[in-house]
């Protein structure tokens, strides 16, 4: 048996609607396309700027509502204020790794930066979603034995 005979596609379509159909596919494959993570390696240096600033109130603005609701109030606030009194300033971060996931739920990107602040290195992680067609920080973890 013809599979064009099974799902009905050999006799009533023409050469020119098949490549229509093809043409078709091909452009909707292309729009979706890998986001680049050029938008928020830009968050992480605002991230960064925002921390260097003592504006720790601001970073709390850059996150998702669903990174805001895990913490609860302030929780997120506390701990970078712990954070900077332990490690102090940023004084450089460096790109080591870089992840992009796209599903049906949309593109959330992971960016790891090896970080030098005044008192100590750490391993920063940092998980965007985008909100509203812009990245929010979903999640953040700094790794460092310089905490302790």
């Amino acid at each position: 048996m013809d599979w064009r005979a099974t799902f009905g596609l050999g006799c009533c379509m023409s050469n020119r609607a098949r490549q229509w159909l093809l043409v078709l596919s091909v452009l909707s494959l292309s729009a979706c396309s890998t986001p680049d993570t050029t938008q928020a390696a830009q968050m992480v240096g605002r991230f960064h700027a925002a921390y260097n600033g003592g504006r720790i109130d601001l970073l709390a603005g850059m996150t998702s509502p669903a990174f805001r609701a895990a913490g609860g109030p302030g929780a997120f606030e506390r701990m970078m204020d712990k954070v900077r009194a332990k490690l102090g300033k940023v004084r450089s971060a460096k790109q080591v790794n870089w992840r992009v996931n796209v599903g049906t739920g949309g593109a959330t990107t992971l960016l790891q930066d090896d970080t030098v602040f005044e008192r100590g290195k750490a391993r920063e992680s940092f998980v965007f979603v985008e909100d509203h067609g812009h990245p929010a920080l979903n999640a953040y973890n700094i790794n460092s034995p310089d905490l302790l």
